[in-house]
């Protein structure tokens, strides 16, 4: 999946990743390879998880991204369109509500 958005926004699209926070550790390197390195245009949203998540499993996903390069993080409540506004990957966490 995200090879092919990689693939999609080297075309000049707008792809949207919308995977679950188990996706991160099983796309890490794809994601780091073929979306962060390059600085394409790949927005990828999951969801924060369940409020009785242990701590350690919560954070995992976020731990991960952040050592990737070139991307953005953000955690957000419902949906904002303001992670659109700005050229490049970007990694929106969708906070419990």
């Amino acid at each position: 999946m995200a090879s092919a958005a990689a693939g999609f926004a080297l075309k000049g699209k707008l792809p949207l990743i919308v995977a679950d926070k188990y996706f991160v550790g099983r796309a890490w390197e794809q994601i780091r390879n073929d979306i962060c390195e390059p600085n394409l245009n790949v927005k990828i949203v999951v969801d924060g998880g369940e409020l009785l998540a242990e701590a350690d499993e919560v954070e995992e996903d976020l731990a991960l991204v952040a050592v990737l390069p070139n991307i953005e993080v953000f955690s957000i409540k419902g949906w904002d369109e303001k992670i659109f506004s700005k050229y490049g990957p970007a990694y929106v966490r969708l906070a419990d509500i």
